[in-house]
């Protein structure tokens, strides 16, 4: 009996010995420096679950059982480490090796799956926080234009267009963590704040990512530590009454995670020339002023290591403070002078989404996810016309859903096999006015995607991918894509080609609307998707202080979208007769843009660190045997940093500047050129719990402005050398 009973004891002893659950505690410090470093991502195998270091670099992981585990550390500014523990150690130190230059960033744009960058396939161009912070820059176009040549900004009344690699927006896929941004004002929309790093790939993405992404894809991923409590507080004033205040929250407690980010900005309005030019004075402001407020929300649920699941929605408006009393002379009669501005713009758009990723097993992933972004534009009047204050007339809504399935499989040790469905809902309304036809249509698309990831050999890699869709209007269609690299004593070199296709928005097929002069443009439902063909050689060379990259590219675009004069006899067949000039879009556009783009990082020792950046393009409308509109041929970037620590004291001192050739226009005459130089400095002060980091510089330094006459093609909008200060103070527990 007693040894039957002691039998039973130990037995329950040795079950309860090989379940118990430890905790690991571990400590995160500079190989250079032997500073703790804050902020490190911390996962144990092949978890989707992960832990983040403290101020003083420190974590702690519970309910481990005993043995020992595979771990890998992450840090935006550090090479990564991937090594193993055992929990009988109880305690550890790891040494992180700070990362010169931005090669060992793990990317996703490029196939959907995870590469570091100089192992991706497919070129990435990576833009990181701490690049961000460098700049000083309050949104994404200050991002873009300061720290890559490839792209530019023009701004004129009717809003800001943004050109990548010679073509415009419309060309281009905007992404928040891989979902797109649909609508208007994408930029403004992007909390900069919450930004871990961006991943912009060039040239035609639609074998991946579908409509759209014919000239390139931005996507932005967000930060989203396992710190458990981290709330930040960001402020920054400038002249010209622009300010922007940011703050955020994150709570991890278990199992539960939530993240939650505010923005505020501001703006007041600014002239460079009171004249136009007709040399009559007018109340036009070069720079409108706005406000906007921006809130995301999101919660994520860790069920188990291996299966995620999240929720997440926010709320953007934005609007423009035109003043109300701001009077032109009138063209017609310059003895009197009229209202510059009889409304303001509100766009309001709120987002929502849940998804959920599962790991099958080592070799087998899968994500499911459905989001929907949907945008109103209004007018509200100023109550200086007709129209009585404060009242409101609907411009558009846009609703737009997407849900997707995918799966990631390992087949073998040198497949990687990605699959995918896809399903997209759009739907645009707006309201009948004096000018503009009502409307309340819709579109869908279905998609199926395949991709393969090759390893040949060792140093040579191949990616092919094929999407195939089914749209309402324009039923069938397929585009495939083809990649291939090869490596070799720090050198990579790739090759491809990729088909993109763009199909026309609900506005280009349906909208109608009147203009002065018994002008009137016409739907278009006969419209076809605009298409191209991207090539592009890239050759980069990286030491890990030092990297080089150069990438050319040549992209065919045809069946582009533009305005069409009718004939009077077309104008007559179609119901329009009685109208002076009548237009529809039309597929009557070809283009080709062919161009260099090259980058050069290096880290020259003391803590100094140099970027350069250099873009050419040769954009042309083959069609008009003009440039494309906008374009610009030549742009360099600089971007110089020192940074030094002091015990809790880190000094960053940044100067970044920019030169671009002339801005070609068809309506204007050409932008001039010029430069633009900064420089800012930020002071890390790092108390226990609490980070302090105080900023102030000087933007335009040169004092440069553009103050021709109002409406011509301006080359910048800068309203001069102006100084700034910023705060930010953060606790993370």
């Amino acid at each position: 009996m007693v040894r039957g009973l002691l039998t039973v004891l130990v037995a329950l002893f040795c079950i309860a010995t090989g379940n118990a659950q430890v905790s690991f505690k571990g400590k995160v410090i500079s190989k250079e420096t032997g500073k703790p470093i804050e902020g490190v991502v911390i996962r144990i195998g092949g978890n989707l679950s992960g832990f983040t270091t403290d101020t003083e670099g420190e974590f702690e992981i519970k309910n481990l059982k005993e043995g020992k585990y595979n771990i890998r550390f992450s840090h935006i500014n550090y090479l990564p480490l991937q090594t193993k523990f055992s929990t009988s150690e109880k305690s550890s130190v790891f040494k992180l090796e700070e990362n010169y230059v931005n090669f060992s960033q793990v990317v996703v744009t490029g196939t959907g799956t995870h590469h570091r960058m100089s192992n991706s396939p497919i070129p990435i161009n990576v833009i990181t926080e701490k690049d961000i912070k460098n700049t000083n820059a309050t949104n994404l176009e200050e991002v873009l234009s300061k720290l890559n040549p490839s792209f530019s900004f023009s701004t004129n009344g009717m809003g800001t267009t943004m050109l990548y690699n010679g073509v415009n927006q419309d060309y281009v896929l905007i992404l928040i963590n891989g979902q797109k941004v649909a609508g208007d004002d994408t930029y403004k929309r992007i909390n900069i704040d919450n930004i871990k790093r961006i991943e912009v790939q060039s040239g035609a993405a639609s074998a991946l990512y579908g409509s759209d992404a014919i000239g390139g894809v931005i996507n932005v991923i967000t930060d989203e530590q396992k710190n458990k409590i981290d709330i930040a507080s960001t402020t920054r004033v400038m002249s010209h009454g622009r300010i922007t205040e940011g703050a955020s929250a994150t709570v991890s407690q278990g199992k539960f995670s939530s993240y939650t980010n505010y923005r505020y900005e501001h703006s007041g309005s600014w002239q460079l020339n009171r004249y136009d030019t007709d040399s009559l004075i007018t109340g036009k402001m070069n720079s409108v002023g706005y406000h906007s407020h921006n809130i995301d929300q999101k919660f994520v649920y860790d069920i188990n290591p291996n299966l995620s699941v999240y929720v997440n929605g926010g709320y953007y408006d934005n609007s423009s403070d035109r003043p109300a009393n701001s009077m032109s002379q009138d063209k017609r009669h310059p003895d009197k002078f009229k209202p510059a501005y009889t409304y303001d713009i509100l766009h309001k758009d709120y987002r929502y989404g849940a998804g959920m990723k599962y790991i099958i097993n080592k070799k087998a992933y899968l994500m499911a996810d459905f989001f929907s972004d949907n945008a109103k534009y209004e007018k509200e009047y100023l109550g200086n016309d007709k129209h009585e204050k404060g009242s409101h007339t609907l411009d558009k809504k846009l609703h737009y859903y997407d849900a997707n399935i995918k799966g990631i499989f390992k087949l073998g040790n040198r497949n990687k096999l990605s699959a995918g469905l896809e399903y997209v809902y759009e739907n645009l309304e707006s309201e009948k006015t004096t000018r503009n036809s009502a409307i309340d249509e819709n579109m869908y698309t279905m998609s199926l995607y395949v991709q393969d990831e090759w390893n040949i050999v060792d140093g040579l890699s191949a990616v092919g991918g094929l999407r195939y869709l089914y749209h309402k209007n324009f039923k069938n269609y397929a585009t495939p894509s083809v990649s291939l690299m090869y490596k070799w004593n720090g050198f990579n070199v790739r090759a491809s080609y990729a088909r993109g296709f763009r199909t026309p928005d609900l506005a280009q097929m349906y909208t109608m609307s009147e203009s002065s002069g018994n002008k009137i443009t016409i739907p278009n439902t006969d419209l076809k998707p605009e298409k191209s063909n991207y090539y592009t050689l890239n050759l980069e060379y990286n030491t890990g202080r030092y990297s080089f990259r150069v990438t050319g590219y040549y992209n065919d675009l045809y069946d582009m979208i533009n305005y069409r004069i009718l004939s009077p006899e077309e104008a007559e067949a179609k119901g329009f007769g009685d109208y002076a000039s009548v237009q529809e879009r039309d597929n009557i556009e070809r283009a080709h843009v062919g161009g260099v783009n090259v980058f050069a990082n290096a880290y020259l020792g003391a803590g100094f660190s140099l970027g350069l950046g250099y873009s050419f393009n040769d954009a042309y409308n083959e069609t008009s045997k003009k440039p494309i509109d906008k374009s610009i041929q030549h742009v360099g970037t600089i971007n110089g940093a020192w940074k030094h620590v002091w015990d809790f004291y880190e000094l960053n001192v940044n100067v970044n500047g920019r030169a671009q050739s002339g801005r070609y226009s068809e309506r204007y005459e050409e932008a001039p050129s010029f430069s633009l130089w900064d420089i800012n400095t930020r002071h890390k002060f790092t108390l226990k719990d609490f980070i302090l980091e105080p900023g102030i510089g000087v933007e335009n330094l040169f004092d440069y402005r553009d103050d021709r006459l109002w409406n011509n093609n301006f080359a910048t909008l800068t309203p001069g050398r102006t100084f700034y200060v910023s705060f930010s103070v953060r606790f993370i527990h």
